[in-house]
């Protein structure tokens, strides 16, 4: 059966949905996202049963589908928050690693920004792959190799922080992504950058300076009158719309062969 996607409001309403729930700078990357999400699964249709790896609050998979058959993540406070999207069918606390389903239960995977944070991301591919049904569709969406450099700051020090600070465990080039997913029996279908440069230097500026424990209530009371007169209209842009040849995030869909 194939899978509903949700109504994509207007991209004000995007943005304010998304703020009410994330931080201010995960939302303007999480609008990015969905922006590409949306088009690719309007071009590349996927079938149920789904299930959403690391669902976290369940903002995205209420903002992407109807509905959605099964959610997982580490913690119950957060699939609790998840609980009430009213989208999930099923929710569990489980590790990406070692997955508690049946072989072949799944015809859909989704993973929106997780197996970065993932030790031995490798596992949880091939974990994918035992799960899916025999042209199934895994998409999943990661930082890719120009992530480090197109950060505000390039240099070692800087990169290194941010990177510990955003608990980015597994970062791969978008060839080794390939290359697990090869290893695994899939077929890439998919391949896409999103997030230039120029956005990512801005949104890598807000993010760092939001979470300064004395400046972050400065920028909270600023949202309405400043940031979101001046960094929503520089994100939601038209370059949403264009393929991009370099970006700091990676969306990949393979399929199971």
């Amino acid at each position: 059966m194939k899978i509903e996607l949700n109504f994509c409001p207007s991209d004000k309403e995007c943005v304010d949905y998304l703020a009410d729930n994330l931080a201010f700078p995960e939302a303007l990357w999480r609008y990015k996202e969905l922006k590409l999400l949306v088009s690719v699964l309007e071009e590349i249709p996927m079938e149920g049963p789904l299930l959403d790896i690391g669902c976290g609050n369940g903002v995205i998979g209420k903002m992407l589908f109807k509905s959605i058959d099964l959610g997982f993540d580490l913690a119950m406070p957060v699939l609790c928050k998840a609980k009430e999207k009213m989208v999930y069918k099923n929710l569990v606390i489980a590790d990406a690693r070692n997955l508690p389903f049946k072989t072949g239960v799944f015809r859909s995977i989704i993973a929106n920004c997780v197996l970065e944070h993932i030790d031995g991301v490798e596992r949880v591919i091939a974990e994918c792959s035992g799960i899916l049904q025999r042209g199934g569709k895994l998409i999943f969406t990661v930082p890719s190799e120009y992530f480090n450099k197109f950060l505000f700051l390039s240099n070692s020090r800087y990169v290194k922080l941010r990177n510990k600070k955003l608990q980015h465990i597994s970062m791969f080039d978008a060839m080794q992504w390939e290359s697990f997913c090869k290893k695994y029996n899939f077929t890439v279908l998919e391949r896409r950058y999103y997030i230039d440069l120029s956005h990512l230097k801005v949104w890598d500026f807000l993010d760092f300076f939001f979470h300064v424990p004395f400046l972050g209530v400065f920028w909270h009371g600023l949202w309405d009158r400043l940031l979101k007169f001046l960094a929503v209209p520089f994100f939601v842009s038209t370059i949403d719309r264009k393929i991009l040849d370099k970006g700091a995030g990676l969306l990949i869909v393979a399929e199971k062969n």
